[in-house]
């Protein structure tokens, strides 16, 4: 008996210092499991960095690390980033940016963030939210002391976006600004990353281009692509080569036009950029159907969606990795505050049988045995149900999704054919031998037959309510005023098809697209952000 007791009062004693303990984590390994998550996003390893960098954002959060939370949430916003899932990472760069500001010596932490917000609003096209926060981070580096590295960066970034919008006097402005921050930086030794430097030179021979300067623009992408030699800097061989591309075209050398878009195809391969691939198989495509080399336009058209379904599929799997990580790191935390609440409830008991303990100890150390016990059992068979609903969930989830992908590969692949179909038959009636014989005409209007019509693109909406069928009739009911083709287009829109897309399957154009969507966000009351009607659509499902 006695011994029993002396037991228990030692445990009682040493157990709570043991569990905090074990707790508790240095600076110096927070730092390390920073870099793990780094060279894990470097590798594209998202899942492995999500979950060193979460946990790093708990631990630091707690402790009120500023310096390890800021860095932390900032690189979780550049994960998000990689993984088209924008709203998430503009959540974190917001939190960092929080952080940042209150600390003056994380004034250069804040200009990067300002400028990974403004790369967030310019991949999503709204440009003139991306020039306001790449102004800030812009005015910010040149309140600093000393000259900072990334400030031409930050010059580059506005004279891109000023590129997109059409005004390429101030894009020019901008660009020379780059070029003096280069040349104050080499001045005092500062080491600076050829990367800038490349940048800007792209952003030069772009600008060039949409002057019509085509020689003068030549001349600067060629210099680049002479220049570079290393493979992490080969993505400015892919832009350097489509601009070329796009002046050979504009000069009318289609041939060289090809050759060069089919070198940056190449080194999109080694970089393994899907974006600039499509651009650049789009690119090799309009050459092909202008040389009136029908098949092979064909053959780069079908690569044109078999990458996007690549695209579509890897984003996809992208958040549904993020996804899962979230969920391990919510069942930490859970974890983490059972085992706080058993401890307390533990320690209470403890007490009170040291105080009782002469008296009534083994029938109190009975009942707690058997209580401690019974707590496991059911906490375990709850755990169980849990983990077994959970499971469940995520296999359905999973179906869902690859019923979605394929149906949007089918729709695309359908848009896709209708389009090559319609241009072949556009192209073979400015002949006028073929447009004069009866015999070929007649031909032309069977291929016409081929043309998905309306009655099977209903088809296959019946198809995405079996799929969806609660997305379907909550979207009906929030929304009543929508029409059966407004439905139709937010479904497109749910399955990650972009608004080019989505016209050709409407068989409308660009322009007609967006105004309809414009239409849509109206009657929805949203507003008109591509994230924000995303994010509500993938909440209704």
């Amino acid at each position: 008996m006695k011994v029993i007791f002396r037991f228990s009062l030692i445990f009682l004693l040493t157990m709570p210092f043991v569990s905090v303990s074990q707790e508790l984590i240095s600076k110096k390994e927070c730092e390390k499991l920073i870099d793990e998550g780094v060279t894990a996003m470097e590798n594209r390893d998202y899942a492995i960095a999500l979950e060193k960098l979460t946990k790093v954002e708990l631990i630091a959060d707690k402790k009120k690390w500023d310096d390890e939370l800021s860095r932390a949430r900032m690189i979780l916003g550049v994960i998000y980033n990689d993984l088209s899932n924008y709203g998430e990472s503009l959540q974190y760069y917001r939190k960092a940016y929080e952080i940042a500001i209150k600390n003056p010596e994380f004034n250069k932490r804040s200009a990067n963030i300002l400028n990974n917000i403004g790369e967030l609003y310019f991949e999503e096209e709204n440009y003139s939210r991306a020039l306001e926060y790449y102004k800030k981070a812009h005015e910010f580096s040149k309140s600093f002391d000393a000259p900072y590295y990334n400030t031409p960066l930050y010059a580059t970034n506005i004279a891109v976006v000023y590129n997109k919008l059409g005004d390429l006097n101030e894009s020019d402005v901008y660009l020379e600004q780059a070029l003096a921050a280069i040349d104050k930086i080499k001045s005092v030794e500062i080491e600076l990353p050829s990367r800038i430097e490349y940048a800007r030179k792209v952003a030069k021979g772009e600008n060039l281009l949409l002057q019509e300067k085509f020689e003068t623009a030549k001349d600067t992408l060629l210099v680049l692509y002479n220049t570079i030699r290393t493979e992490r800097e080969n993505e400015f061989n892919v832009h350097a080569l489509f601009y070329l591309s796009r002046i050979y075209e504009n000069q009318g050398n289609i041939n060289e036009a090809i050759k060069m878009a089919k070198k940056g195809l190449l080194y999109s391969n080694e970089i393994k950029d899907l974006y600039w691939k499509l651009q650049l198989y789009n690119q090799v495509s309009e050459l092909y159907y202008s040389s009136q080399q029908f098949e092979l336009a064909r053959n780069y058209k079908d690569s044109i969606i078999m990458g996007k379904n690549a695209l579509t599929q890897r984003v996809k799997m992208g958040l549904f990795e993020a996804n899962k990580v979230k969920l391990g790191i919510q069942e930490y935390k859970n974890q983490l505050q059972f085992t706080k609440q058993k401890q307390r409830s533990e320690r209470r008991i403890y007490i009170l049988i040291s105080v009782f303990a002469i008296v009534l100890f083994l029938f109190a150390y009975r009942g707690l045995r058997n209580r401690v016990i019974k707590q496991k059992q059911k906490q375990q068979l709850i755990e169980n149900k849990q983990r077994i609903t959970q499971l469940e969930v995520e296999d359905l989830k999973n179906k869902i999704a690859q019923k979605n992908r394929r149906l949007a590969s089918k729709a695309l692949y359908f848009s896709g054919r209708n389009e090559v179909i319609e241009n072949t038959i556009k192209s073979l009636l400015k002949i006028p031998v073929v447009a004069q014989d009866k015999e070929v005409l007649n031909y032309i209007e069977n291929l016409r037959k081929h043309l998905i019509t309306e009655e099977e693109w209903e088809e296959f909406i019946m198809h995405f309510e079996k799929v969806n069928p609660n997305f379907i009739t909550q979207l009906k009911e929030r929304h009543p005023s929508l029409t059966s083709k407004d439905i139709r287009f937010l479904c497109y829109i749910y399955m990650n098809l972009d608004i080019q897309e989505i016209s050709n399957l409407f068989n409308i154009t660009y322009n007609a697209g967006r105004k309809r969507k414009k239409r849509i966000l109206k009657k929805m009351k949203l507003e008109e952000s591509e994230l924000a009607l995303y994010e509500y659509l993938f909440k209704l499902s």
